[in-house]
């Protein structure tokens, strides 16, 4: 399947509109199914689920553009277990040659959530897997007014918020080294956090990995 709505912008982001429904229809699926089997392990829904489950609609939208481009890689599968035999000893979503690559997403949800662009990668899941080289911000759209957000947030209501998703921007990327040391560390969270602004998608991913982005720009014409 093309996608024929990942266009390239302006502001060197690379953005995906809801113009071919079956691709951001299967993404949401695979991310609700994500989202139940860690449901079972976590009990409870928070935002910081809500964003991985955004994290892997972005990861099934980013894999489908490398596919169309002909860029040769492998990635895991997230409705499989980290431990399973196709996805153990792969701590990464994607990996392009050498490079090692996590694609993290911010929900739509109000703040303290959401409505940022800031890159974040949780401090004990890379004690636990390991740190990739390559870190990839994307956040999902229409964001949601402070209003529309319940006290508990519950299974059913994150998956209506993934079924309103219809915009996806692919904001930029940061390497290892600049995101994950002591001053991005938000103790009282658990995780480090980078603000834009971040390496270009259209230029400095591009340039590194050797894509020709203008296959995208002449299919979203």
């Amino acid at each position: 399947m093309r996608i024929r709505r990942l266009i390239i912008e302006s502001n060197d982001k690379l953005a995906w509109k809801l113009e071919e429904p079956e691709l951001i229809s299967y993404a949401i699926e695979v991310a609700k199914l994500w989202l139940d089997r860690e449901l079972k392990d976590k009990g409870r829904v928070t935002a910081d689920l809500l964003n991985k489950a955004c994290g892997i609609l972005a990861e099934e939208i980013f894999a489908a553009a490398l596919n169309q481009l002909n860029v040769p890689h492998i990635r895991t599968l997230p409705l499989l277990a980290k431990k399973h035999s196709v996805n153990y000893d792969k701590p990464f979503d994607v990996k392009i040659g050498s490079s090692t690559i996590d694609v993290k997403s911010i929900a739509p949800l109000p703040p303290p959530s959401g409505h940022h662009s800031n890159l974040n990668v949780n401090k004990s899941e890379l004690e636990h897997y390991g740190k990739c080289d390559l870190y990839i911000a994307s956040k999902c759209y229409p964001e949601l007014p402070a209003e529309q957000r319940p006290k508990q947030i519950s299974k059913e209501w994150a998956k209506a918020i993934l079924n309103k998703i219809d915009r996806i921007d692919f904001i930029g990327y940061a390497e290892a080294d600049e995101l994950i040391k002591e001053a991005n560390l938000q103790r009282s969270y658990g995780f480090y956090t980078l603000k834009p602004p971040f390496h270009s998608m259209q230029h400095d991913f591009a340039l590194r990995f050797n894509i020709d982005l203008k296959q995208l720009k002449s299919a979203s014409d």
